[in-house]
């Protein structure tokens, strides 16, 4: 039997109502144990970001309706959104839980995977704590309780405050489209201050550019190659294809803000494009993929590359982790000419470049 004076306690966090006579319902955090959140009862121990009663099973989404029955959905995660629509009753939205399905029907089914299985883990949270209030009865008093709880903030020290940050924005953007549809008057975020957030200022130098490549498959090196020469993304690097590649130059449709962009041939540039095509195997539509010829999903690749360069790390020549979208700041901040690099990363304002991606100390010249 289990020693019960070693296991940790469990807490409850009550937030009471403002005055006894006009008593809305008290938010209670669950069960929170070492400062997470838990679900009451069964929890799931895969694919947590899917909606209740949806199921990944053998490539595709699966919807199991109250009867045990098994209704495909589709493959991808947008079309699974699209078709649970004609699963779920789309009457009033009574709950939090209420809102948050209809939010993930119309709104969060258009949006990339990738963002969709981001804010679904939030909106997960989100259910977890506010899912039986009705969202008139949410106020800025829980919505900072709940920001403090997911960061797990300690007076002025936050321990996770990124993940707050981001929980805090889905729950505003969930509650700025029931305003929208008419379910509230006035967002209860408002006036809610977001954490603070540290700016990343980790800049990978030449030698521990060269760590990482030199252990790297060849196929992660021309995917290194190109995040140096263009300062491209992953998940936009892994989209390039055959139609990629044009005589005015690399043409490129950036999957984050939408925009083309069109870099011109370079020696550097056209060499990396035809190396990368020479890697077996030849016949394939996408210039980074597999040794089957697919496209990487954006996890297998990173994994590949995080294990380069944790081999970089136990042979000494890197001290310091990196990720691989820092070399997207490494391209802005080696290169002299500012605005250069912020057309090159696709920003509409040289500040955006300067602020988060200019990284290296600037050589300045000194008074006499």
């Amino acid at each position: 039997m289990e020693n019960q004076s070693c296991r940790r306690p469990i807490t409850r966090l009550v937030i009471p109502s403002r005055s006894a006579t006009d008593r809305p319902p008290r938010i209670w955090l669950h069960w929170i144990r070492w400062g997470s959140l838990m679900r009451v009862g069964r929890k799931r121990i895969y694919d947590k970001h899917l909606p209740n009663s949806v199921y990944h099973r053998h490539n595709a989404y699966y919807f199991v309706d109250h009867t045990g029955k098994w209704h495909r959905l589709g493959t991808s995660l947008g079309e699974a959104y699209r078709s649970l629509a004609n699963f779920v009753d789309s009457g009033e939205t009574h709950t939090v839980n209420d809102l948050c399905t209809r939010y993930t029907r119309e709104v969060l089914s258009s949006y990339s995977t990738k963002e969709q299985k981001n804010r679904a883990a939030h909106l997960a949270r989100i259910q977890v704590v506010f899912g039986q209030m009705r969202p008139t009865e949410v106020t800025p008093v829980h919505v900072r309780a709940f920001r403090d709880k997911v960061g797990r903030r300690q007076g002025k020290e936050w321990r996770k405050p990124q993940l707050a940050l981001k929980a805090l924005a889905t729950l505003s953007h969930v509650f700025t489209w029931a305003a929208e549809w008419g379910v509230i008057e006035r967002n209860p975020c408002f006036g809610v201050q977001r954490p603070p957030q540290a700016r990343r200022t980790r800049y990978p130098t030449d030698d521990e550019f060269t760590a990482v490549y030199e252990r790297c498959t060849p196929m992660h090196q021309i995917a290194m190659d190109l995040a140096l020469l263009t300062g491209l993304r992953r998940e936009d690097i892994l989209q390039l294809d055959r139609d990629s590649v044009t005589d005015e130059g690399l043409l490129v449709n950036t999957r984050k803000t939408g925009k083309s962009l069109l870099f011109s041939w370079s020696e550097n540039l056209r060499s990396v494009v035809n190396r990368g095509w020479a890697i077996q195997p030849k016949a394939r539509r996408h210039l980074v993929c597999n040794r089957a010829g697919k496209k990487y999903t954006p996890d297998g690749f990173s994994t590949i590359w995080r294990r380069a360069r944790g081999k970089a790390m136990e042979s000494g020549q890197l001290r310091e982790p990196y990720r691989f979208n820092d070399i997207r700041a490494k391209s802005a901040s080696d290169d002299d000419n500012i605005d250069r690099a912020s057309h090159r990363l696709g920003h509409t304002s040289r500040q955006t470049t300067e602020r988060y991606y200019i990284r290296k100390p600037r050589k300045v010249d000194p008074l006499k």
